[in-house]
């Protein structure tokens, strides 16, 4: 039989261990195929002396792509991601084994949905100790958190006003998913289709704003679980940013794949560096018949850096998450999102901390600019617009 004896909830993250097994008895002479498809399509074959034992984590993730954003300007509370028939065409990997000469012959197969991201390699090691995968653990899990966020492995789930980023889980079937508003007790219940969702807090408040001029800022999340019965799931809070007149929103995928916020108080600092390094030469000068030296455009660089105000614990762990990612926007005070690429020269702190500490902090642009020219934005920057235009709302008062 082959099969992923890791994984127990059909559904894995591509940068944990993805083995792939088979109970054939071994054998010193006959060779056999394994044929990996992601997504329907082949990607990988390879050859072995049975018993199969190999890891694929590698193949997944070269192969698979990250989730689509969820975009929260539709106004929905539960905005959708992927149904579950593009998470089967897209994200699904099939192994099996093949005879033959020309290895077409089928023998056995497995497969599994991936999903982009991946836990510790500790956790991923208790979770083996403990007889669980990830998502039989915690992310398929009705009565957990089961939101694909790294802030927090509790059931208490803690947010700025600042940092309301959409809450990403995975529906496997569908189901019905239950929101109970802690000020009045007023429930919001909705039946949602197996696939990737999202999660808007933001435009759940807007909701209840609306509809009963109240602001809230506690939730309790409840599921319905294989028994029909619902399951308390987590609790979401949400909490006011303190006041301060410099901040910096960063916006970066965390962990397990998708897109998270931090809000980091101080004052943002722009530099400009440029680095002649090899670009000064000679060229040679008709005029005085001879050679003069001569420098030709050379890029800039910009690094932005940031001394924060004093971190709390949390907020230091959810930094560390932000510093080691590999797709990073600073959003604040910039007319579109920058991306850059994080550092931090002195990561240093207590652990048993008995007070917030402050940290510094370095933002390198990925791109260079050799032709400085003003941003463009909107499009619109070069035309005159009218007190009509789209920066004007209908209302005047």
């Amino acid at each position: 039989m082959l099969e992923f004896p890791d994984i127990s909830s059909g559904y894995a993250f591509c940068r944990n261990p993805l083995r792939v097994c088979n109970d054939a008895p071994a054998s010193g002479s006959s060779i056999l195929q394994y044929n990996v498809k992601v997504g329907g399509v082949a990607v990988f074959a390879g050859h072995f002396l049975p018993p199969l034992n190999t890891d694929l984590s590698d193949v997944a993730e070269g192969c698979i792509s990250y989730y689509p954003e969820a975009d929260e300007t539709s106004g929905e509370v539960w905005i959708p991601v992927l149904s579950k028939t593009d998470m089967e065409n897209r994200y699904c990997m099939s192994v099996e084994t093949a005879t033959g000469d020309d290895g077409k012959d089928a023998n056995a197969s497995t497969k599994v949905i991936l999903v982009p991201g991946g836990v510790s390699r500790r956790n991923w090691r208790r979770l083996r100790a403990l007889g669980h995968d990830p998502f039989s653990h915690r992310f398929l899990n009705p009565a957990a958190n089961f939101f694909l966020s790294a802030r927090t492995g509790s059931w208490r789930f803690t947010l700025k006003e600042t940092e309301l980023a959409p809450l990403y889980f995975i529906m496997a079937e569908q189901g019905k998913v239950r929101i109970k508003e802690l000020l009045t007790g007023k429930d919001y219940v909705d039946t949602l289709s197996a696939g990737v969702w999202a999660l808007s807090i933001g435009n759940l408040r807007k909701k209840i704003w609306d509809d009963d001029n109240r602001l809230p800022s506690a939730f309790d999340v409840y599921r319905l679980d294989s028994e029909n019965n619902w399951v308390y799931a987590c609790n979401i809070g949400v909490q006011s940013a303190p006041a301060n007149r410099d901040r910096t929103l960063v916006k970066f995928r965390n962990s397990l794949g998708v897109f998270d916020f931090i809000d980091l108080p101080g004052v943002l600092k722009k530099s400009q560096i440029s680095d002649n390094g090899d670009s000064q030469n000679s060229i040679f000068d008709e005029s005085i018949n001879g050679f003069v030296s001569h420098r030709g455009r050379i890029p800039l660089k910009i690094e932005f850096s940031i001394e924060t105000t004093p971190l709390s614990a949390a907020v230091i762990k959810c930094l560390a998450d932000m510093v080691v990612s590999d797709e990073v926007y600073l959003i604040k005070d910039q007319a579109l999102p920058v991306k850059v690429i994080p550092s931090i020269e002195d990561f240093s702190y207590a652990i048993r901390a008995d007070s917030p500490q402050p940290l510094s902090l370095k933002f390198e642009a990925v791109d260079e600019y050799a032709n400085i020219t003003p941003d463009i934005t909107t499009g619109t920057e070069c035309s005159r617009r009218g007190v009509f235009s789209d920066e004007f709302s209908d209302e005047f008062y």
